[in-house]
């Protein structure tokens, strides 16, 4: 007996440029890394002794590695 195939999708996070170039292309969640790293060092720099949270917007760039569910 043969097993069927499973269908699985996969999701990265961070958006790294490499994952347009897997087979089949990733699908991923990209984040601002840029202004993540400029906004912490900007509350370090004015708001050294306080703790903050920031939230920011992500991106879901939808590539080849995921599909609607069966």
């Amino acid at each position: 007996m043969v097993p069927e195939p499973v269908s699985i999708s996969v999701v990265g996070f961070d958006g790294v440029p490499e994952g347009a170039d897997t087979d089949p292309p990733l699908t991923t969640v990209r984040q601002p890394i840029a202004e993540l790293g400029r906004r912490a060092v900007q509350l370090i720099l004015d708001h050294p002794d306080e703790v903050r949270r920031e939230t920011f917007a992500v991106e879901l760039v939808v590539r080849a590695s995921t599909a609607p569910p069966a």
